[in-house]
């Protein structure tokens, strides 16, 4: 007897590590005369809803879970540009092989707003794969409006897939409240990161194709993280986040420096109530950067490399803190017309490029080492500490109030425009 306990208790085991990598699609009522799962031993198809008059096939599911062996969604025959695939239960999903798009080529959609675990996913056959942790919004007819991010566990993951897993797709969309990257490399042409968006809008006539829309206020902080050991690799990047904490602990690669001149590469973040922090083992390399700071933060506490240009536009308050080393050919920071804003720099590691800042206020406070070809600040008020050693050809601040303290050293002389009321001493 016992040995017979014993041989079931393996026995149990390997059929639920089997059923765990299993392919488990269960088609919701409301799909069900439209989508078919049609399974061949280990293979897995999906017979797509047919498309309507906006090129849409629409699919439901209680369950949508894709096991090792992948599925393969059957598009010969609906003609769908767009296949979007919903999960209207309360059962998370769990993607583990490859999501393969088989006759025409579309926009393969996963949404699931229980949340979404891609463990070692990929595709393929598609022309686009968005992820989201949002509920589908149509309009009356069937065109995609976008997508409703309404619970706290809208939540996407992504771990231990490799560099092909979505280099196939010409741009891979995430869209969640929190999201989260482990252990894994991710390499496709154009990137795009929705995080702490209630509503995010489908807008394929610009140029990122999605956009962020006024939602309700007080939700509780959202996350977009980036573990050690992963590292994203793309020609543009986009992240847009509200009221989020984005933390960067592996390498992000945005454009490639030998062909920089060649290849229009940008990393474009667009920040609102947000902080963005790079970790001491986090690294940043991108060929440009172009960021909106919306009463956010930057924190650098790794390295952050811009080969050329850093655009970035200061909307109520904007603040860099460096600790680690910073870099670019040009960081040039502006406001908005008839809005006030603030502009914070702390530079406690080593900062370099030249810095053109232009706001209503500017606090330069450097601790240690700045290198820089031009320093120019035009502002109402000025607040200018140097306790380390700034380098630089010329230094033009231009202030109604200018207000200076500290013992580092400076080893250019200062050019100071007019309108200055209390000048340095």
């Amino acid at each position: 007897m016992p040995k017979i306990v014993k041989l079931s208790v393996i026995s149990s085991a390997l059929f639920l590590a089997q059923f765990a990598s299993a392919t488990d699609i269960t088609v919701n009522p409301v799909s069900s005369e439209r989508t078919q799962v049609i399974r061949q031993g280990n293979t897995t198809t999906i017979n797509i809803a047919p498309a309507n008059i906006h090129g849409v096939s629409y699919n439901a599911y209680d369950q949508f879970n894709v096991g090792k062996h992948g599925v393969v969604f059957n598009n010969r025959e609906s003609g769908a540009g767009m296949i979007i695939n919903e999960v209207l239960s309360t059962e998370k999903s769990q993607l583990r092989g490859n999501m393969h798009v088989d006759g025409q080529k579309a926009h393969l959609i996963i949404a699931n707003p229980n949340g979404i675990a891609c463990n070692g996913c990929s595709v393929s056959g598609a022309d686009q794969l968005t992820l989201t942790g949002g509920k589908i919004v149509f309009s009356l007819d069937g065109e995609l409006l976008g997508y409703h991010n309404s619970k706290n566990n809208s939540n996407i993951r992504i771990s231990n897939t490799t560099e092909n897993a979505f280099s196939s797709v010409n741009k891979f969309n995430v869209i969640a409240e929190n999201i989260t990257i482990r252990n894994s490399e991710i390499s496709t042409p154009n990137l795009v990161m929705f995080s702490g968006h209630e509503l995010v809008k489908y807008s394929p006539d610009t140029v990122r194709g999605l956009e962020a829309l006024p939602g309700s206020s007080g939700t509780p902080k959202s996350k977009l993280t980036i573990s050690k050991g992963s590292h994203i690799k793309t020609d543009n990047m986009y992240i847009s986040a509200n009221n989020t904490d984005i933390k960067n602990h592996g390498m992000i690669t945005v454009g490639d420096a030998q062909k920089q001149h060649a290849v229009n590469s940008q990393l474009t973040l667009d920040l609102v109530n947000s902080h963005l922090m790079n970790g001491s083992k986090g690294n940043i390399r991108v060929t440009d950067a172009d960021s909106i700071l919306e009463n956010s933060q930057i924190t650098n506490n790794g390295n952050i490399h811009i080969d050329n240009k850093h655009k970035m536009l200061a909307i109520g308050s904007a603040v860099i803190h460096n600790k680690g080393n910073m870099s670019s050919d040009i960081t040039k920071i502006t406001s908005l017309n008839n809005v006030k804003s603030g502009v914070g720099i702390n530079n406690y590691g080593n900062l370099t490029g030249s810095l053109l800042v232009k706001a209503n206020q500017i606090a330069f406070n450097n601790k240690k080492y700045l290198e820089a070809l031009d320093i120019s600040a035009d502002s109402d008020v000025l607040a200018y500490i140097n306790d380390g050693e700034i380098m630089n050809e010329t230094a033009k601040f231009r202030a109604y109030e200018l207000y200076h303290s500290g013992n580092g050293k400076i080893t250019s002389v200062p050019v100071f425009e007019s309108e200055i009321k209390k000048p340095l001493q």
